[in-house]
């Protein structure tokens, strides 16, 4: 017989938005990060966004473009459809 476990999604996010403000991971590491969590989220129906981590650069009008480094430097925001348990 299979043993199923469920993990707290939010516990998920929380965690990853945290792995995604070190300095150690580079790019590619945080480009699998993200592109795990939005996996989960969306299959789940509790994607709900980002937004970019870092000073604002004026210079840019919408943030980090996709060849950036810092294009996965995020915080993404948790659903109101999770508790924060």
């Amino acid at each position: 017989m299979a043993i199923r476990t469920t993990i707290c999604i939010s516990k998920l996010v929380e965690k990853t938005n945290e792995m995604l403000t070190h300095k150690h991971f580079n790019r590619e590491a945080k480009e699998a990060l993200c592109t795990n969590l939005e996996g989960i989220l969306h299959s789940t129906g509790n994607y709900n966004g980002f937004y970019f981590n870092g000073p604002k650069d004026d210079t840019r009008e919408s943030g980090p473009r996709v060849n950036d480094q810092d294009y996965y430097d995020r915080h993404y925001i948790l659903s109101p459809t999770l508790s924060k348990k």
